[in-house]
């Protein structure tokens, strides 16, 4: 796809596609990725992990949260599944927006830095660095600032290396990444 925007303004024999080391580093950590992070229930349950909220993000995910597990926390043990929360940013400031939405929705929770180890449906990352591993534990990613104009989609690339079903709000045409997984419907966009 940039080979062919190149073409646009170049001659197409001195372009040469060579790979891409941001998949070359993403693949690189996926191998040494040997930590156990979070207890093994997480990788028996169903787990939809939230990487890179924003607040834009918020409606949509707790919007739709409230319709699919309408009896919160009890929704999801009927369901046997697990919520994994990144926030892109670890303010307290957004740490108790979280929270408040969470309550309002009857879910409990714990924090990561806290309880890590705690048998716990709900989990709020408040830890920098290690959502690219957390991946590991979901089996359903959304990637947070879909929403925001102009922001585009985080990284896709990390959830989609270990075979995240993944979606994404709708402005992601900046991310090239993203445009390829959609147009090889390995993610889909969540409009509502």
């Amino acid at each position: 796809r940039l080979k062919k925007n190149l073409m646009n303004i170049l001659l197409s024999d001195i372009i040469h596609v060579t790979g891409d080391s941001r998949l070359d580093r993403v693949l690189e950590r996926q191998a040494i990725n040997v930590n156990a992070l979070l207890p093994d229930y997480y990788n028996k349950s169903k787990t939809l992990i939230l990487g890179s909220l924003i607040q834009s993000d918020y409606s949509y995910i707790f919007g739709g949260f409230e319709q699919y597990y309408p009896n919160g926390h009890l929704s999801l043990a009927e369901k046997d599944q697990r919520i994994i929360i990144v926030p892109h940013e670890i303010s307290h400031q957004v740490l108790k927006e979280i929270e408040t939405n969470l309550k309002k929705l009857k879910f409990e929770y714990t924090y990561y830095s806290i309880a890590k180890e705690q048998n716990s449906r709900v989990i709020i990352i408040d830890e920098v660095g290690i959502l690219a591993d957390l991946y590991s534990y979901s089996d359903i990613a959304y990637v947070g600032a879909g929403f925001s104009a102009g922001v585009g989609v985080h990284s896709v690339i990390e959830p989609a290396v270990y075979h995240n079903a993944m979606s994404f709000g709708p402005n992601f045409q900046i991310v090239d990444m993203a445009v390829s997984l959609l147009n090889n419907n390995l993610a889909s966009v969540i409009e509502s």
